[in-house]
């Protein structure tokens, strides 16, 4: 089983930067935090502060919920 951290940092990594402002208004975690937890800059962030992230990961996983389109993109589309 993937450590609960290494998959944060793989999901983060994966949703890619454009889109964290997205996931930080859907989860309460700042931007900066998550750029921490997905360039390793913090070795062992508070459950309080990944909870949300884990739940709203493991809620994409499960189709219950879709990833935010990339900031470009929603800009793009509001125009």
């Amino acid at each position: 089983m993937e450590p609960i951290l290494d998959y944060l940092k793989r999901k983060l990594k994966d949703a890619g930067p454009k889109r964290w402002a997205a996931i930080s208004a859907a989860t309460g975690a700042s931007v900066h935090t998550m750029r921490k937890v997905a360039y390793s800059d913090i070795e062992n962030p508070g459950v309080l502060t990944m909870q949300p992230l884990l739940t709203f990961f493991q809620d994409v996983d499960a189709g219950r919920r879709e990833l935010p389109p990339p900031a470009e993109t929603a800009a793009q589309e509001a125009a």
